[in-house]
């Protein structure tokens, strides 16, 4: 009877791994590790890949159950992260790193969505960014990446942005509506809005893609990951870049399957085509296939954050007090180059 048992039990335990080797077990095998993540930054094309992998099942594939946690701004959820209500947050760049510069343990650790889309609207009379001249231009604050990146176009271009008045209006969607209503004769505002914008008044109109071109010099938004968690759970952290890279290669390969997760996430559904349309028809990558770390444009960020006084000039922060490379280089040898 003993001698039965063992060959049955033999018998069962080579099945067992005959089943797992064929990857019919692997959903089953992988152990799941709850985990808070924070996001914040507002609902937009950027913040897709976070929810997608989490819908999509890409986090679980990798290990982790998470529960993703809705701050309301940027400053609340770099608070809410450096004091360990989450292990990981998806935030404005340039909160995250001005926290760093202020001493805090965290780190960047993945870009999903590095660069924003921001285009430059303004009324039918304006035809070039030096049409702006003499006229008003919306931002959400002076100093705020709204303000940052029109000021980078329009120097770009040779306009001398004291003839600019700069009015602070508000968050993306209120710029629009200050178009609109010609309280402002130009601002850039996001994909989503911008396409909102033009449909409402079609006398409006995009002169120039400030995304692109602003992509060398800021880090728009980034995944932040508490020095606590990666000292004490770094597989936690690898996991979670992993699914972040991968979801960020599938919503990139496939522009139908962006924009269905686009109106999921609750874009609207009338304005997301048109959003991917514009985002995809860039040369450069919109999501981040390859963790979208770029140093040159971390350190052209530091030195944007020090202008604005929102890092002491005193201190000498470096990409390297800002980025941990590890979790990003691990997945990129776990999935390989991105191939489309």
């Amino acid at each position: 009877m003993s001698e039965l048992r063992t060959k049955a039990l033999l018998v069962a335990g080579l099945c067992v791994a005959l089943l797992a080797a064929t990857g019919f077990l692997s959903g089953l095998a992988v152990a799941q590790t709850a985990v808070k993540i924070g996001t914040s930054g507002g609902l937009n094309t950027a913040i897709v890949p976070i929810q997608f992998a989490k819908s999509s099942g890409l986090f679980a594939k990798n290990g982790l159950d998470v529960q993703l946690v809705d701050m309301v701004d940027d400053t609340t959820a770099v608070q809410g992260l450096i004091a360990g209500e989450f292990d990981m947050l998806y935030t404005g760049a340039g909160t995250g790193m001005t926290a760093i510069g202020k001493g805090a343990d965290i780190k960047l650790v993945d870009a999903f969505s590095p660069w924003t889309d921001y285009q430059f609207v303004t009324q039918a009379n304006i035809k070039t960014l030096k049409d702006m001249e003499g006229n008003a231009l919306g931002v959400s604050k002076i100093g705020s990446l709204s303000y940052l990146a029109p000021v980078f176009a329009l120097e770009k271009e040779g306009v001398d942005v004291s003839k600019i008045q700069f009015v602070a209006i508000g968050n993306d969607a209120a710029r629009g509506r200050a178009l609109a209503s010609k309280t402002i004769q130009g601002c850039v505002i996001n994909g989503v809005n911008a396409v909102v914008a033009l449909k409402a008044d079609p006398t409006l109109h995009i002169i120039y893609d400030v995304g692109t071109a602003f992509r060398e010099s800021a880090v728009s938004t980034a995944f932040f990951a508490r020095g606590e968690a990666i000292k004490n759970k770094p597989q936690v952290v690898q996991a979670a870049v992993t699914a972040l890279i991968q979801a960020s290669r599938d919503l990139q390969s496939d522009k139908k399957l962006a924009v269905e997760q686009g109106i999921k996430s609750g874009l609207p559904a009338d304005a997301v085509q048109g959003t991917y349309d514009l985002l995809f028809a860039s040369p450069v990558s919109y999501y981040g296939v390859d963790g979208g770390i770029n140093p040159k444009a971390i350190e052209s960020t530091i030195k944007l954050l020090k202008g604005s006084g929102d890092i002491d000039k005193s201190k000498n922060v470096t990409v390297a007090d800002v980025v941990d490379q590890r979790f990003v280089d691990q997945a990129m040898k776990t999935l390989g180059p991105y191939k489309h």
